[in-house]
């Protein structure tokens, strides 16, 4: 479980990076430095860990329908939901625009699938 949240933290922060629509601001506005960037990194983190867990699970039963209609494209949506909720509870993480909450679950999906390689399996 620690390995799946250090995977997904170093997967925001490669989204961060790659998508010029993020931004990350680090909690503490006064002097901001690349460990401060870091703390607010975890946190983000840790609220979409909590998200993924929790509302995520409720809205793939909601909209299933939709979800076996679709074959299952809905799910990058439901993706985006949980990227535009993120952003509205944190106030160190912001993006502009719905295309940017898909484009961000995209990527966030694809990098963690490539860096879960290096994961063992226990």
């Amino acid at each position: 479980m620690i390995r799946n949240f250090l995977i997904n933290t170093l997967a925001i922060g490669i989204v961060f990076y790659i998508l010029p629509a993020v931004s990350i601001t680090p909690i503490n506005i006064t002097n901001i430095n690349l460990l401060d960037r870091g703390i607010s990194l975890v946190i983000i983190s840790l609220i979409l860990t909590a998200l993924s867990l929790t509302v995520k699970p409720v809205l793939k039963i909601i909209s299933f329908p939709i979800n076996l209609v679709t074959l299952g494209l809905f799910s990058f949506f439901i993706n985006a939901i949980i990227i535009m909720i993120l952003d509205k509870i944190s106030s160190a993480f912001l993006i502009t625009g719905f295309v940017n909450y898909l484009i961000f679950a995209a990527l966030l999906s694809l990098i963690s699938m490539g860096l879960s390689i290096f994961k063992d399996n226990d």
